[in-house]
């Protein structure tokens, strides 16, 4: 436990590099360099991982569409990745 830190949320093997909050539900996106995106309901309080989403390269950054719709990844590829939310 951090001191200060109302919550802690640990489900990464490797480092995590961004994290981004949906605009309209109380979840939170984290990006790993374990090539994860793990999604985390805040609202419940689950120290783990609701879902996540693996892809072939390490994640450096994650990014909402305001609609809350697409999720954005910045990969150690040569290529930005459009998900669905």
């Amino acid at each position: 436990v951090v001191p200060g830190a109302t919550r802690t949320y640990s489900d990464h093997a490797k480092a995590i590099n961004d994290v981004d909050f949906h605009p309209r539900s109380p979840v939170l996106v984290s990006a790993s360099a374990d090539c994860t995106m793990r999604f985390f309901d805040y609202a419940s309080g689950a120290p783990r991982a609701s879902r996540q989403c693996t892809d072939t390269h390490a994640v450096h950054a994650v990014a909402f569409h305001p609609s809350g719709d697409h999720l954005l990844a910045a990969t150690e590829h040569h290529a930005i990745h459009l998900y669905d939310a």
